[in-house]
């Protein structure tokens, strides 16, 4: 479980915790409970389509929750409150990811396998 919290008095604790997925048409639903202080925990639901990793470069269906993660925070953020809903993570919200996580453009994927050299029998 993450937490997000800011200075004492100002604003509510916020826990965020990823609790899975399902699959939707053309992409998948992840499911994530919050627990505001002083509230009752919800489900806050993000929709995510297949197409934005498809055509997203080196990012993997993995990445999602982390996005929607850091989504729901931000407009936690902003509100300080929420009710249960459904967001969707959008072309930007990748975009804005992939900038803030620079490594995901220098990653290498490749399918051959090399042995490390230092290995003893």
């Amino acid at each position: 479980m993450k937490r997000v919290s800011e200075s004492v008095g100002q604003k509510p604790v916020v826990h965020v915790r990823y609790e899975g997925f399902e699959p939707i048409e053309n992409g998948r639903r992840l499911r994530l409970r919050v627990k505001l202080s002083g509230q009752a925990a919800f489900e806050v639901t993000c929709d995510v389509s297949d197409a934005a990793f498809i055509s997203a470069a080196r990012l993997t269906i993995q990445d999602a929750a982390p996005m929607a993660y850091e989504k729901l925070v931000a407009l936690l953020a902003q509100e300080h409150s929420m009710a249960p809903t459904t967001l969707s993570l959008t072309a930007a919200d990748v975009s804005d990811y992939i900038r803030r996580h620079q490594s995901h453009k220098d990653r290498r994927f490749t399918s051959e396998y090399t042995a490390p050299a230092n290995v003893a029998a």
